[in-house]
Formats: structure tokens, sequence, C-alpha cells
């Protein structure tokens, strides 16, 4: 009950100083600027710049991936990072903190409802870009329902990690820093992944290079191999390869990528980093003095 009660403070701290409003109503107002761009997109591209015979597919793959006006996962990833650095920093900065824990709370519940609570506004934020991107491709034909699901709970893990990664640093250091360390773990796992992901798959096609080169690259892929068990794991669904491989149109289901889909392995060790970083952050609220 104490964890809960410490997770509806937050929220509705959150909801006090707009920033609920903000990711929700964001959320909401960047998939119908998407809807109508890429309606608008449809009407006007010229002949065969995009692929007319999936395009529900095409919507899934402009909106759930990279960094684009219409990326909803880059959108998930500011509310991570917003969230993170005001959710227990804030307590801290204002003297709240001192006040909880006056009362029969201990660091571990505190550590649990903050945690909660950003789950739960995340799981929110999350929801409104789905069912919103979910409609947006219904308008265009639809399709691709369940990987799109999945999609969106994978966006919500990752984004997860983001925010157990710099919470524990916003005990200790400035936000801004907190935040960009956290930011820049994260992507290195990404290249980490990306990596190794592609030598393997260099390794499987058994392309012939120099007995010198081949040696080294042997070497750099024993180093990402050990980086890649060492750093978080970036969860990807299997989105993009049903759209590419379902795609009627040759020059777009040509185009796929390298693509990693993640695993019930990748899944148990992403809940493994989870669990560190709670602890990380019950370790640092409890060595903070206030």
């Amino acid at each position: 009950m104490k964890v809960l009660a410490i997770a509806l403070y937050t929220v509705r701290e959150l909801a006090r100083r707009k920033l609920l409003y903000f990711l929700i109503g964001g959320g909401a107002l960047l998939v119908i600027l998407a809807g109508i761009g890429l309606v608008l997109l449809r009407a006007n591209a010229p002949e065969g710049t995009v692929p007319v015979g999936d395009y529900s597919g095409f919507v899934l793959i402009t909106m759930t991936t990279g960094i684009s006006f219409f990326g909803v996962s880059f959108f998930t990833w500011i509310a991570a990072v917003a969230i993170s650095v005001t959710l227990i920093n804030h307590d801290l900065e204002s003297g709240s903190v001192v006040s909880i824990f006056s009362k029969p709370v201990s660091r571990l519940e505190y550590a649990a409802g903050k945690v909660l609570a950003a789950a739960a506004t995340l799981l929110v934020t999350s929801t409104v870009l789905g069912v919103g991107t979910w409609i947006v491709v219904l308008s265009q034909g639809g399709g691709h329902e369940a990987p799109l699901a999945k999609t969106f709970v994978l966006i919500a893990a990752n984004q997860l990690t983001q925010m157990l990664i710099i919470l524990p640093l916003s005990v200790r250091l400035n936000n801004i820093v907190a935040a960009i360390i956290g930011v820049v773990v994260v992507q290195l796992a990404k290249l980490v992944g990306t990596a190794h992901l592609l030598m393997h798959a260099i390794q499987d096609v058994g392309t012939p290079i120099s007995s010198t080169v081949s040696d080294g690259f042997r070497l750099a892929t024993r180093v990402v191999d050990v980086l890649y068990w060492l750093v978080p794991r970036y969860l990807e669904s299997d989105l993009q390869k049903e759209v590419y491989s379902q795609s009627s149109d040759a020059a777009f289901s040509g185009s796929s990528p390298l693509i990693n889909v993640s695993d019930w392995t990748d899944v148990a060790f992403w809940a493994a980093w989870i669990a560190l970083l709670f602890a990380l952050l019950f370790l640092a609220l409890r060595s903070r003095e206030v």
C-alpha cells in the first residue's frame, strides 16, 4: 500500500507540473499530425516513390523507427528522459523527500513507488501512441496488428531501461549530466547490438578476406561479443521483418536491411538489467543523506 501511495503521489505531482498532460496530449497530437502528413504524402508523392501496395506497412515503418518527425519511438524516448530527470530529483531539491522519509516509508518502498509511477506514466504514453498509430494504419489499409502491439510493448520496455539508468544518476548528479550519461549508455548499447548483428552476419556469409584482416575481424568480433553481454539489451520486434517480407512492392520488400528480432533470451537479459538498475537506484537512495 505504501508503494502504491508513493506512486499515486508521484503521478499527481507529474499532473500538477503539467508534464503528464504534455506527454499524453503531445502523443495524441503527434499521431494526428503523422496521420495527416502520411495521407498527404500518399496523395501527392510521385508515382513509384512510396510503396502503395502495402502503404500501411510503410506507415508503420515510418512511425515506429528512426528519429523522424513522425517517430513515436522518438517521442517515447523524450518522455522517458523528461520523466526520469524530474521524478526523484524534484523531491530532493524541494525538500519533500524529508517529509516522506519522516513517515514510516522505507527507501525501498519509495524507490519501488517511483519506478511504478514512471512505468505507469510511460505505459499510458505508449498506449496513446500505439492506439493512435493503429488508427492511422487502419485508415491506410490496416494489417500487421500483432507485431504493432508487440512493437509498442518493446518500445516501452526499452524506455523503461533508459529511465532506470538515469534515475540512480539523478540522485547523485545534476539532472542534465545524468540525462546525458543515460542517453550515451543506451546509444552505445544499441551500437554494440548493431555491430554484433552485422559482424555475425558477415561471418555467416563467409566473405573472403585476407588472413591479416581476418585475424583482426575475429578479434573485433570477440570484443563486441563480450560487450554485447555487458551492456543493457535493446529489444527489437519482428515488425520490420514482417512488413518487408509481406510487402507486394518489389522495391520496398527488397530494401530490407539486416534486422534483429529479440527472443526470450533477450527479454530475460533485459529483465535482469531492470532488476540490477532498480537495485542501483535503491543503493543510491540509501546512501543519500536527506
